[in-house]
């Protein structure tokens, strides 16, 4: 991807090409698509061995996920959702009889994935296995763009190459995992990270350089496209992203129209801001459809700014060891740093490389390092590099400037360590730099044209051994058994019972997740998707959204239980499954109640976990003493006026 220009005098200060011992400021990297699917060809294949190397992708069952928990189930569900009924917007198997309905719980905003998924899931028809699959093809699209949005920063190959690599195997991408697939695969944060860096410049996206040295706006331009399409694609691959760019655009806009007197930077950033933000308004648009023909639903994703502190940027954990580290002396650094009250989202680790050049940066920042060759019309990189880093840290921290956005009705962008990721870029674009400057510092020798390279390389395992350990590595291994037996237990319900058959599932749980309603006893969130993912013709009471007419069950499950069965079979379902994790002594007492107003006995998980009724008898017995008219009235009832 090139989103350069040729040369200007508004370009940052260039560094050296790839020619041995070439002045600091002789060439800019070629444009010959030739030499870049050269390039692309070489990052492609080293990101994709580094990957199959250190997940073992020959020894693991890619038809396992890699977390079968929380989010790792509900990933699955939506990706499952998406192969059976064309897209992830509407499941009728789920949230039964009215089906489950994401508009109120918009993700469109992560569209390109689910396309990406969507394509995969065509040709495999297995979810674990797209999702496997995508995110093992997360790293080489990852290594693509960081490394050609690098290299249009000025910096050479063999830089680039470093940077890239060690950007892709941030700590952060294994630890996101499968079970936030859309913030692992970051590959639009480049990008996003590029325009704010650009935006510095007296001829920033947007606008042109000419002959007489004014910038000005430009639109018929291959530039300009690639402006309007990397922005598009930031809207489209993750609402928090595309947030924290559109924060930084602003900040460094301000800043130039008050420092500098530009106006052309604020322009810039509007612009770019106006294509996310339409991007963004166009993918949740169905949403917005929704909403104005049912009304908004308040039950769903109401946050507080105060949870901007709860999952603040933590800048001790961003410079410390990984968890698990593979010197087990270094790894108790963590440890400590993890006695902290609250250690937010534990994903924000840079690494070593990645650390040392955001110290570096900060030098820079204090005068203490050479930040390139001063110019008047855009600040040097590096001093850009320092200050977006900065600014990036007082937004995320806790009590950071986060709480603006928050106070201005943003409060659903709450998550500000991910921004963890920008910063990661800025750092490590610093790190090439450097080693760009390391190059141009040495002097004439016979082997001198192999130093660079093996310093590359020698960064690069350094670098790779630092970021990456056994604790933190997903493995499907681990949620192999598991996974196998929940399947199994699925499969013999579905054997015992007509297909189609429709399952209330206890306890009640709401959906989505929500603060107020913390899952009973052993039961994490999600967990009653633990069905619906193994099954091919059962339908599931779970799923519906809270606030809607799925909220009858919440109210259902207060009846005693010989009437509770008495509703749920009158409004359709002939099984009923049972958590033993969410309740206490493993549900002896419903079960129990169960058992004696049923008449069933159950079938139970080879773990004990899991216990199914088949209440087709009982189903047969309501019928027959309150005969067809009063199960109708008695439906209409539960689902309309209970409670």
């Amino acid at each position: 991807m090139q989103l350069q220009s040729p040369r200007s005098p508004a370009m940052p200060d260039p560094v050296v090409d790839d020619a041995p011992g070439a002045a600091a400021s002789s060439t800019a990297p070629s444009t010959s698509w030739r030499l870049q699917v050269r390039d692309g060809s070489v990052v492609a294949i080293a990101s994709a061995a580094i990957t199959a190397l250190l997940m073992r992708v020959w020894a693991i069952p890619l038809r396992a996920p890699f977390l079968y928990q929380r989010d790792g189930i509900a990933q699955i569900a939506e990706v499952k959702a998406s192969i059976e009924n064309g897209w992830y917007q509407f499941n009728p198997r789920l949230g039964w009889p009215g089906g489950a309905d994401h508009h109120d719980f918009p993700i469109g905003t992560d569209n390109l994935h689910w396309v990406l998924l969507k394509v995969i899931g065509f040709f495999t028809g297995d979810a674990v296995l797209a999702i496997n699959l995508y995110y093992l093809l997360s790293f080489v699209l990852v290594a693509l763009v960081a490394f050609f949005v690098t290299r249009s920063l000025g910096v050479s190959r063999i830089a680039a190459f470093v940077a890239a690599l060690l950007y892709t195997f941030l700590p952060y991408h294994f630890l996101r995992g499968t079970w936030h697939l859309p913030l692992a695969a970051y590959f639009t944060v480049p990008i996003a990270c590029l325009f704010t860096i650009r935006v510095w410049e007296a001829a920033p996206p947007f606008f042109g350089p000419t002959a007489d040295g004014a910038p000005r706006f430009e639109w018929k331009t291959r530039r300009t496209l690639w402006f309007v399409l990397g922005a598009l694609a930031i809207s489209v691959t993750g609402l928090y992203y595309a947030a924290f760019c559109i924060a930084l655009l602003a900040i460094v806009g301000v800043l130039r129209l008050v420092v500098a007197r530009e106006w052309r930077p604020i322009a810039s950033a509007v612009a770019l801001t106006v294509v996310m933000g339409a991007g963004i308004f166009a993918n949740t648009l169905p949403s917005f459809l929704y909403w104005s023909e049912h009304g908004p639903n308040d039950a769903v994703a109401q946050r507080s700014v105060a949870e901007s502190d709860y999952y603040a940027l933590r800048p001790i954990q961003m410079v410390s060891p990984i968890p698990g580290y593979r010197i087990g002396a270094i790894g108790e650094i963590t440890n400590r740093v993890f006695t902290a009250p609250s250690n937010s989202e534990a994903t924000q680790f840079l690494g070593l490389i990645g650390s040392l050049g955001l110290l570096g940066l900060f030098a820079v920042l204090l005068g203490l390092g050479s930040s390139g060759r001063p110019d008047t019309r855009a600040p040097p990189l590096l001093l850009r590099l320092g200050a977006l880093a900065v600014i990036s840290i007082v937004l995320g921290v806790t009590g950071g400037f986060s709480w603006i956005f928050g106070m201005a009705g943003l409060a659903e962008i709450r998550a500000w360590n991910r921004i963890s990721v920008f910063i990661g870029f800025y750092a490590l674009v610093a790190v090439a730099i450097w080693l760009d400057r390391f190059r141009g510092w040495l002097p004439d020798f016979r082997h001198k044209a192999l130093v660079v390279p093996a310093a590359a390389l020698l960064l690069v395992g350094i670098g790779v051994f630092d970021q990456t350990s056994n604790a933190i590595i997903p493995d499907s291994r681990r949620m192999e058994a598991e996974w196998d037996r929940d399947a199994r237990f699925v499969q013999r319900i579905e054997a015992a019972m007509p297909s189609g058959t429709a399952v209330f599932q206890l306890p009640y749980l709401p959906y989505p997740e929500a603060e107020d309603s913390v899952p009973p006893f052993g039961m994490v969130d999600y967990d009653p998707l633990r069905g619906y993912v193994h099954s091919d013709d059962l339908s599931w009471s779970y799923g519906g959204t809270r606030g809607r007419e799925s909220d009858w069950q919440a109210q259902v499950v207060k009846l005693p239980t010989a009437d509770m069965l008495d509703a749920i079979t009158a409004v359709g379902f002939r099984g009923l499954w049972v958590d033993r994790f969410g309740y206490p002594e493993r549900a002896a007492a419903i079960e129990g109640e169960l058992a004696s107003a049923s008449g069933a006995a159950p079938i139970e998980s080879e773990d004990g976990r899991f216990a199914f009724y088949d209440l087709r008898d009982h189903a047969a017995q309501v019928k027959a003493r309150l005969g067809a008219s009063g199960v109708r009235a008695l439906r209409d009832k539960v689902l309309h006026d209970v409670g």
